[in-house]
C-alpha cells in the first residue's frame, strides 16, 4: 500500500509540472508566432526548460513500465520546446541564450 501511495505521490506531482509546462510552452508559442523574440519569450522558455528538468528528476520515481503515460508526455513536452526554439529565427537565438543564461544567473544570485 506504501508503494502505491508514493507512487502516486510522484504521478501527481509530474502530473503538475506537465500542466504547467505545458502551459509555459503554449505562451511562449504564442510569442513566436506573433514574432515576439524578447526578454518574456527567454524568461518562459527558460522556464520551461526548468521545469523539464524538475519532471525528468520526478521521473525518477516512476516505473516506465507502469506509468509509461508519465514518461511518454515528459517526452512530448521535450519536443515542444525543441519545436519552439527552432521556430526562433537565427539572428533572435543569441540574444535569447544571453537572455537566459542572465536570468538563471540572477535567479542563481538570490537563491544563495
Amino acid at each position: 500500500m506504501e508503494t502505491s501511495d508514493a507512487r502516486r505521490a510522484w504521478r501527481d506531482e509530474q502530473e503538475r509540472l506537465a500542466n504547467l509546462c505545458a502551459r509555459a510552452a503554449a505562451e511562449a508559442r504564442t510569442l513566436v508566432t506573433r514574432e515576439l523574440f524578447g526578454p518574456t519569450l527567454a524568461q518562459l522558455l527558460g522556464r520551461v526548460s526548468d521545469i523539464l528538468d524538475e519532471i525528468d528528476a520526478v521521473l525518477m520515481g516512476l516505473d516506465p513500465d507502469h506509468d509509461g503515460d508519465a514518461f511518454a508526455r515528459a517526452a512530448a513536452l521535450h519536443r515542444e520546446l525543441e519545436a519552439i526554439q527552432a521556430r526562433v529565427p537565427r539572428e533572435h537565438r543569441r540574444m535569447l541564450c544571453r537572455t537566459t543564461a542572465a536570468t538563471r544567473e540572477q535567479f542563481l544570485r538570490v537563491v544563495k
